[in-house]
């Protein structure tokens, strides 16, 4: 774009030429005895810096804004170097030091799917029946804070920030460190509560050399690599603050999934053992096996257990033969669930396939909730733990299938 001065308009200011229909050679001669006149057009406010970096060849000329493309103008525009890739960018196209390409693409995004997912209502729909037909008491009160838990489950735009005694967790299913990784570590670093641990899944990173470029301040980082036999969708990533102590003793890895986590000591109480999960997304494989490596893999945790994964299973589509063998399975080793929400985005099509499943008593839950930044289509699932709240016994009761797509 070239630019017209002062002879056409005589209000001592720079204009694009095509704002006044002039001819590019006619502005050019104009421009080149402008002076110090400022270098925006009067008429649309726009930078005029494609003609002017054509008459600068110094090492002063200015740079183009890795956010907007614009160019940075030395006299009236204030720039900025990204603290997380350096680049240039104006300091209005940033936010505390990292450029806008960095921070999620969207902080507060609508979500286009208000289903709940909660097996446990019909149960509770019907109080005096429940009371008449001799059900347990401690059944009934375990029912009823379960589906308190899932009926309380919300979209939010930040973090929940529990009491100090609180544990805080969060699982992405981040889709690939190389693509995301910057976006998720802005939004940690922006974020006035910084969660007490951070789970990864398909990180798709093969190696410690190539998973420590992802490097998070402030948390101790372990990994389970991708395997060699999958290009991506494969790969976990666990980063937690120091002072939790958690040691980390599950790295396992098998046909048809993968799970990364660890136990958490807890003076006068049974171990906390928090794990990160992911079953491979494949619909050819034989479901069968995967039921029976989950089965096995779930009797060697035990009690006291919180699984955060995906699991590439939709909890809305619970008439699924699928589905409801896999609810069948958590059930008989009495495991409930805390995510109500839609959690995976692609198009128009919302699914619950990332979960939090857990075996301690519901009121360990203070609260679980699905963030709503944009970091991949997956959403973070996360939950505050009591962590000071003794661990009573559980009665093994059916997670029921019940269809809530209506």
């Amino acid at each position: 774009k070239a630019v017209v001065s002062t002879q056409s308009t005589g209000d001592n200011k720079i204009y694009h030429s095509s704002c006044l229909n002039i001819d590019n050679d006619t502005s050019i001669e104009i421009v080149s005895n402008c002076g110090d006149t400022d270098w925006w057009c009067g008429l649309c406010q726009a930078d005029i810096f494609p003609f002017f970096s054509f008459l600068c060849t110094q090492p002063e000329s200015p740079e183009k804004c890795f956010v907007c493309k614009n160019f940075v103008s030395p006299l009236r525009d204030t720039s900025v170097h990204c603290a997380l890739c350096t680049h240039t960018c104006h300091k209005s196209c940033s936010t505390n030091g990292i450029c806008l390409m960095c921070l999620p693409r969207a902080s507060n995004i609508p979500i286009p799917d208000t289903r709940t997912y909660n097996p446990y209502l019909e149960l509770l729909s019907d109080s005096d029946r429940s009371r008449d037909d001799g059900t347990d008491a401690h059944l009934l009160e375990f029912i009823s804070n379960v589906s308190h838990t899932l009926e309380t489950c919300e979209y939010r735009d930040v973090p929940i920030v529990g009491n100090s005694s609180d544990m805080s967790l969060s699982f992405l299913n981040i889709d690939g460190c190389k693509t995301n990784f910057l976006e998720f570590e802005a939004s940690n670093e922006l974020s006035e509560h910084k969660f007490d641990i951070f789970f990864l899944a398909e990180t798709n990173t093969r190696s410690d050399e190539e998973s420590n470029c992802f490097y998070l301040a402030g948390y101790n980082q372990d990994y389970l690599h991708n395997t060699s036999k999958k290009q991506k969708g494969a790969g976990l990533a666990l980063y937690h603050k120091p002072e939790i102590g958690l040691q980390v003793t599950v790295r396992h890895s098998c046909r048809s999934f993968e799970a990364l986590g660890g136990n958490i000591c807890r003076p006068g109480e049974e171990d906390l053992h928090l794990i990160a999960f992911y079953r491979y997304h494949d619909k050819t494989f034989d479901f069968d096996i995967f039921i029976n490596e989950m089965d096995v893999f779930l009797t060697r945790q035990g009690r006291n257990t919180v699984l955060l994964g995906d699991f590439n299973l939709n909890l809305f589509n619970s008439d699924n033969s699928r589905v409801r063998s896999y609810l069948d399975l958590l059930s008989s080793h009495g495991y409930y669930p805390s995510i109500s929400k839609a959690t995976n985005f692609v198009g128009s099509t919302a699914t619950l396939i990332d979960q939090i499943w857990t075996n301690i008593d519901p009121e360990f839950i203070k609260s679980s909730y699905v963030l709503t930044q944009a970091i991949s289509t997956h959403k973070a699932i996360c939950c505050n733990l009591s962590v000071n709240t003794p661990v009573a016994a559980l009665p093994n009761t059916p997670v029921l299938c019940v269809d809530t797509t209506a």
